[in-house]
Order: C-alpha cells, then sequence, then structure tokens
C-alpha cells in the first residue's frame, strides 16, 4: 500500500516520524483491509481509518494498493534501518519496526526531450560527491521523455544539514538543466 498524505513523507518536517508515521498508517489500514472480502466493504474500511489516524493529517490519498510491499520504496533503501520488506514483515507479526533516518532527499532522474544518456548518467555519477548521497543506476537503454533512468538519495542528521549539502541535482540544477525532475 502506498500512502500519500502530508504527514506520510519522512522528508517533509516531521523529521524522521513522516516514514514511521506512514509506515504505522499503512500498517493500520492493512489491518482493515484484511477484514474486507468484497469491494462493496471497502468504503466502511477507509472510513474506519479516518475515525483511528492521528490528527497531523489532513487527508490520505490512496494512490495505489498492493498485496505486497511498493516495489519502488527509493526511499527506504537508505533513509530507514531495515527496507521496506523487513519493515512489512515486522509489521505483520508484530515486531517492532524500525527506524528512519531524520532527513531525506530522493531525486528521480527522468529523460526528457533534450537528454542524452551520456548527460542524464553523468548526474547520476556526479551525485555520489555529495555527502550522504548514493545513486541507483536502472540499466536502462537509451533515453525516452519521461522514462526513469535511476534515482538518487542523499541522507542527513537533520534537514537543515539536508539543506546545506551542495548537491549536483538541487532544484535550480534541475530546472536550469531540463533534465531532472523532482518528485
Amino acid at each position: 500500500m502506498l500512502v500519500i498524505g502530508d504527514a506520510a513523507h519522512a522528508t517533509m518536517p516531521n523529521h524522521g516520524l513522516g516514514a514511521a508515521m506512514a509506515t504505522e498508517y499503512a500498517y493500520v489500514q492493512a489491518s482493515l483491509l484484511t477484514e474486507v472480502h468484497h469491494a462493496s466493504e471497502l468504503k466502511a474500511a477507509f472510513q474506519a481509518f479516518e475515525k483511528v489516524r492521528l490528527y497531523r493529517t489532513q487527508k490520505v490519498l490512496l494512490d495505489e494498493i498492493a498485496l505486497h510491499p511498493h516495489n519502488s520504496g527509493h526511499n527506504s533503501i537508505e533513509a530507514c534501518d531495515m527496507d521496506q520488506f523487513e519493515q512489512h514483515l515486522h509489521a505483520i507479526i508484530g515486531l517492532p519496526l524500525g527506524s528512519c533516518v531524520p532527513a531525506t532527499l530522493v531525486v528521480n532522474v527522468l529523460g526528457d526531450a533534450t537528454s542524452s544518456e551520456d548527460v542524464s548518467f553523468s548526474l547520476l555519477r556526479n551525485s555520489l560527491k555529495v555527502p550522504g548521497t548514493a545513486a541507483h543506476f536502472y540499466g536502462t537503454a537509451g533515453v525516452r521523455i519521461g522514462r526513469q533512468l535511476g534515482h538518487m538519495t542523499t541522507t542527513a542528521p537533520s534537514l537543515k544539514e539536508l539543506t546545506k549539502r551542495p548537491t549536483a541535482f538541487s532544484p535550480e540544477a534541475a530546472k536550469n538543466s531540463g533534465l531532472l525532475k523532482l518528485q
């Protein structure tokens, strides 16, 4: 289950609590959904969730429901003590959940009309010069508009520290190059 909402992102001002809250929300929703045996019962399950969620969340949007951890959990690779698959197992069997890094930035590298493979992949390589950054290359052959070529994750002990880090993939660099789209 992919939970989207104002308190569901570890990169926002919850200072690391966002991912834990999102995991908790996903666990609560998954628990409620295990009682759903027919599509007509979905609305009641989500209404029950609305009654138990924390007050900080203004709204929760469901982008996708999957019967397994989501395959694009980029943030969970570097930003969590355990990846989303292990976290999922812990939630199911009632073990303590892992903690998260206080501040994380994930940038997807997408191809566009002006991209070349060399330029896009050099952005990924250059990101490795940024402290606390990991680059993930997907081995994508060729560049097409909107095709995801990889992603970069930067972690830091605080949001303040994260914003100080020099990056080859800052919003300004993304805007100026046209090669990166922040997601």
